[in-house]
């Protein structure tokens, strides 16, 4: 299957991957904070910890959750190029839609293995070079996870994925950023980092289960892109069905 390359910017929505740059904040006390033991369970304010005990809750916390809707944007220097929608359950299952400004939109599914999109007809004359004959708009596309477009559409529906919060690698260098309000909730914020994966904030709730509320990449010179994910609707029910096998094209079946 052939891709254009507007596919490789798509792929930054749909595998949610780190973005990469360094450079500002964090601070002088990142190696202190991280050595500092993780504090057990207790009446201590999750405001009043610090960032690696925060960072270990809310890992524990979102990975322990059935399901949580993905709100996001992706966007350059000057405007958004993306938006999307996704509710993913633990089991890797999920549904939800990609919408690339200016250049169409596509549903997204996966469920009992398969990974699959719809474009509209815009999203189809843009992103995929394929016969129209073979491959019509508002028709699922069976992704095979062995090609790159496959393989970042199941990445956006793995929780273990998603920057910060989901891969739980994060304790070199985090540091406690105070609080602040996200949505209309009071949340205390982490600043993290790796070399390799540059920076984010993320914010986690203070109010019941230290459940992650946003995650923003963070700019640095260089690096122009940039993330936000917004988390709600935990342990709510997601329906991801296959539809009839008449409904569905596979690439790999039309050689």
């Amino acid at each position: 299957m052939r891709i254009k390359r507007a596919v490789a910017a798509a792929a930054t929505v749909l595998a949610l991957g780190p973005i990469t740059g360094c450079g500002g904040g964090g601070g002088g006390d990142d190696a202190k904070a991280a050595a500092q033991p993780v504090a057990s369970p207790s009446a201590e304010r999750l405001e009043s910890m610090t960032g690696p005990v925060i960072l270990d809750r809310a890992h524990g916390e979102f990975l322990k959750a059935a399901s949580v809707k993905l709100t996001g944007t992706v966007a350059d220097k000057a405007r958004t190029t993306a938006s999307f929608t996704v509710s993913v359950k633990a089991s890797g299952d999920c549904t939800g839609s990609v919408e690339l400004v200016g250049d169409g939109r596509a549903e997204l599914l996966r469920a009992s293995g398969q990974t699959l999109v719809k474009p509209s007809s815009k999203a189809l004359a843009e992103f995929f070079g394929l016969p129209t004959a073979e491959f019509r708009a508002d028709r699922w596309i069976r992704l095979a996870k062995s090609e790159a477009p496959g393989a970042v559409a199941s990445g956006m529906c793995d929780l273990k994925a998603i920057p910060v919060f989901g891969d739980g690698d994060w304790s070199k260098t985090v540091t406690s950023e105070g609080t602040k309000t996200v949505n209309g909730r009071k949340v205390v914020s982490v600043f993290t980092m790796t070399p390799e994966d540059g920076g984010y904030f993320g914010y986690v709730a203070t109010d019941g289960p230290a459940r992650p509320a946003r995650i923003e990449s963070f700019h640095s010179e260089g690096h122009d892109l940039g993330l936000t994910v917004d988390f709600s609707d935990y342990d709510a029910p997601v329906t991801a069905t296959l539809p009839p096998a008449d409904q569905i094209t596979d690439p790999a079946a039309a050689g």
